[in-house]
C-alpha cells in the first residue's frame, strides 16, 4: 500500500474528510475530458469503518483497466461517496476501458458516473451504478 493511501486511510480512521483530488493543474487543457466515478458509501458521510479501505481495491482495479486511456488523478472521500477523478482526451474511451473493473459488489446502488468535457459539467452524461449485468 502507497504512502498516500495510507495517510487517507489514517484520516479517515481520524474522522477527517479526505480529499485526494484532483492533482492536477487547476486549468484544463482545452477539450479536455472527465470521468467521475461517484461510489456510494453505506452512510451520507464517510461511510462505515474500513469501507473506504476496500474501495481502494476497487480504485486500483479502474486504474489498472484504464491503461493508455486517461489518467487517475486521485480521489475524495465525503459527503456519502468515494469519488474517482479520471482525465483524458476522449470520455467514451475512458467508459469503455472502466466499466468491467466497475463489476463488483462494493458498487452500491445510488454510485454513478459522470463523463464529459470537464469546462462544462451540464454537458456530461450521467450513467447509474451498478451497471445492467453487474
Amino acid at each position: 500500500m502507497s504512502l498516500f493511501r495510507r495517510i487517507a486511510l489514517l484520516g479517515l480512521a481520524l474522522g477527517s474528510e479526505v480529499a485526494c483530488a484532483p492533482q492536477s493543474a487547476a486549468v484544463a487543457a482545452p477539450g479536455e475530458q472527465i470521468v467521475l466515478v461517484h461510489l456510494k458509501l453505506s452512510d451520507g458521510d464517510m461511510g462505515a469503518s474500513g469501507e473506504a479501505g476496500q474501495l481502494f481495491d476497487v480504485e486500483d482495479a479502474v486504474e489498472a483497466a484504464l491503461g493508455d486511456k486517461g489518467e487517475l488523478d486521485g480521489n475524495e472521500v465525503g459527503g456519502g461517496f468515494f469519488t474517482l477523478y479520471i482525465y483524458g482526451p476522449d470520455s467514451e474511451a475512458i467508459l469503455k476501458a472502466i466499466v468491467p473493473a466497475l463489476k463488483s459488489p462494493l458498487v452500491r446502488k445510488g454510485s454513478y458516473i459522470e463523463a464529459g468535457p470537464e469546462a462544462d459539467p451540464a454537458k456530461r452524461r450521467k450513467l447509474s451504478l451498478p451497471l445492467a449485468g453487474s
